[in-house]
């Protein structure tokens, strides 16, 4: 599934009528937390986080309130350009809410979307959960069948990086680098507890 990326800030500023400015970001440090994938097949949860201002954490999470989000997401992705995967498939969002988030989240969006390749086809939820504590915001995607049970998911996810953002201590970046990544890792179960080795925010699934 496609982010928002710098590229098309500029788009979903004109989609919410708001200034390009609104979505500018200059983080002091970021991480990518781990992939995990059910050991089932069809569920899988990336994370990444970031040290930003106050006033952006602020301003990020009035973006995301705003009522027109997440048809400006489904707008997006529906302009762009249908690209076959590496099995030829091709992904259409059907629909998107916001929902009310799990206990330690600030916000919770998702989206049915349809996966069409030659061989088969699937509908999936696409989740985003997000997380902001202090300077800290956190973003996590969950993917997972329509007929798969997934509260009980969202909720240990939840659970988990709110503790790590409640529980982070202050310490100094100077000298870390700015972006740190994982080794890459091999399938786990949904629900997994990762915590990345010197991750900076430590907020990262």
């Amino acid at each position: 599934m496609p982010n928002i990326g710098k590229a098309d800030d500029t788009a979903m500023a004109e989609c919410l009528n708001l200034r390009v400015t609104a979505f500018a970001s200059n983080p002091e440090a970021g991480a990518t937390g781990a992939n995990f994938t059910g050991t089932e097949g069809g569920r899988s949860i990336d994370s990444t986080a970031e040290i930003v201002s106050k006033q952006q954490v602020k301003r990020d999470l009035k973006n995301l309130q705003n009522t027109r989000f997440v048809d400006c997401m489904i707008e997006m992705w529906d302009s762009g350009p249908d690209q076959p995967d590496e099995d030829g498939g091709i992904i259409e969002v059907a629909s998107g809410k916001a929902l009310s988030p799990p206990a330690g989240a600030a916000i919770r969006h998702q989206f049915l979307c349809h996966y069409a390749a030659p061989t088969y086809m699937v509908d999936y939820y696409y989740e985003i959960l997000y997380f902001a504590e202090g300077q800290v915001e956190v973003t996590v995607e969950y993917t997972h069948p329509v007929n798969t049970p997934a509260e009980k998911d969202i909720r240990q996810i939840a659970d988990q990086i709110s503790e790590k953002l409640r529980s982070q201590q202050p310490r100094p970046i100077i000298g870390r680098p700015s972006v740190s990544s994982p080794e890459p890792s091999t399938a786990a179960p949904v629900g997994v507890s990762s915590h990345q080795a010197d991750q900076t925010p430590a907020a990262a699934a």
